[in-house]
């Protein structure tokens, strides 16, 4: 019923100068539709999209594309799921949002807002690559059965730094956290972390040593957006 993972919404003015800073980590830009209306843009790395709107949202926000969406919502309902607003018109773009138990936004559309573009094999991303949208949570087990009910299984789990575990399903890879000082944000596994964090000071971006999501002893960082979105970047993956 959530449709397939489109991309990561994120506030901020999709100016010459966001795009220039992701352009900096290695994303492109995509082409866009007009149907969304208000100013937008979108970039990739071929596996990971990410939104820049100027609409007012607690990003990252992930949103799925669900074509006849009108009909799916009561489904969704019948899952406890409240929606925040939905947007049914016949003569507007449909979309709608609700929150999941800790709070984070989910957007659900009707369409396709961007064109997928494929990822070269030769390109060697400044973050490395996706591993997962990430959430603190206050009960774990709340947050899977939730997801669960939404069509994603568990991957992973540990104790380390924190209590967490990840789920994927469509198009969607998430990890939840036991902890109250993590800010949502995006992961990425990043292999030779010194030479990335050596690279990215270079451009002139902000990444400081350590991130929340690291067990203690794993080389990480925490890279940070100038819309202040928190790129964790793990040089090994999290122990399962």
């Amino acid at each position: 019923m959530l449709g397939q993972l489109l991309e990561f919404a994120i506030h901020t003015q999709p100016s010459a100068a966001a795009l220039g800073f992701y352009e900096q980590l290695g994303f492109h830009s995509l082409s866009i539709s007009d149907v969304r209306g208000g100013p937008y843009a979108a970039v990739s790395d071929g596996a990971l999209t990410l939104g820049l709107t100027a609409e007012e949202i607690e990003g990252p926000v992930p949103i799925f594309v669900r074509p006849d969406l009108k009909p799916h919502l009561r489904g969704l309902r019948r899952l406890g799921v409240r929606f925040d607003f939905t947007e049914l018109a016949d003569d507007e773009f449909n979309r709608a949002g609700f929150r999941d138990p800790n709070g984070r936004p989910v957007m659900l559309v009707e369409a396709r807002t961007s064109s997928p573009a494929p990822r070269a094999r030769t390109e060697v991303f400044a973050c490395g690559e996706f591993l997962e949208w990430t959430v603190a949570t206050h009960s774990l087990a709340e947050s899977e059965s939730f997801w669960a009910g939404l069509g994603l299984t568990r991957i992973a789990a540990g104790a380390s730094p924190h209590a967490w575990l990840r789920m994927a399903g469509r198009g969607l890879v998430v990890g939840f956290h036991e902890s109250l000082r993590l800010a949502a944000g995006l992961s990425f596994r990043a292999p030779d972390l010194h030479a990335r964090m050596e690279y990215l000071q270079a451009k002139n971006v902000r990444v400081i040593p350590g991130a929340p999501v690291a067990p203690p002893g794993t080389n990480a960082a925490t890279l940070i957006a100038p819309e202040r979105t928190p790129f964790y970047l793990v040089e090994e993956q999290t122990p399962t």
